[in-house]
């Protein structure tokens, strides 16, 4: 199965946060189930399932560190480079203050760096992405994250703004489509070109009996 890897493009990217990106979304490649994000309940929305990437993106940059340990260092260092380019959009805010998903988001790519407060009951979550091993792992943690947001009480929401590359599995079906397209198309001309060059061979040949 061939899966294509779109990576977001910055004016100032470095090569730890090129690594990092790359890593990121080979774990999604690897690790996420292709139809996951697309089974996903459609009357609980796009917030849904961005709560969904969210935590599988702790699930799949667990397992790449564990598969590829020389990336460890390098994403850590990309995750700081971007919280210096203000990547996650904090720079002005106390973290915090921000929603349940939003400080799980931060700390499970900055680390301690931004000293992230949480409750004890919160801290049970942060404890379960720790332990984040399957898609039903997954599943689990998400509809507990869920059903805790929807009484939590915050100034301000981040969630849209947090993913990586939210959209990534749409846009591959996507794309996928629209190359199968294109390459078909070329095909076609091809076949025709020969074809072409073919007819006009002929006709040179019976132009040369007739002579």
């Amino acid at each position: 199965i061939r899966r294509e890897l779109y990576l977001p493009v910055l004016k100032e990217m470095t090569g730890d946060v090129y690594d990092l990106f790359v890593l990121h979304e080979v774990g999604h490649a690897l690790y996420t189930p292709r139809d996951g994000f697309h089974s996903t309940p459609e009357e609980k929305g796009r917030r849904y399932k961005g709560f969904l990437n969210v935590v599988e993106d702790a699930r799949i940059e667990k397992k790449i560190k564990r598969k590829y340990p020389g990336g460890r260092s390098n994403m850590i260092r990309g995750y700081h480079n971007l919280m210096e380019q203000d990547f996650f959009g904090v720079k002005n805010i106390n973290p915090s203050s921000l929603g349940m998903i939003d400080r799980f988001n931060l700390h499970f790519k900055c680390g301690l760096a931004l000293n992230i407060k949480f409750s004890e009951q919160e801290m049970e979550f942060i404890e379960r992405g720790q332990k984040l091993e399957s898609w039903d792992d997954v599943l689990d943690l998400v509809e507990d994250l869920w059903d805790y947001a929807q009484n939590e009480e915050i100034s301000t929401d981040l969630q849209e703004f947090l993913n990586l590359n939210p959209n990534s599995e749409d846009e591959d079906e996507d794309y996928d489509e629209e190359e199968e397209e294109e390459e078909d198309e070329e095909e076609e001309e091809e076949e025709m070109e020969n074809k072409k060059e073919t007819d006009e061979e002929k006709m040179k040949r019976l132009s040369k009996k007739k002579m």
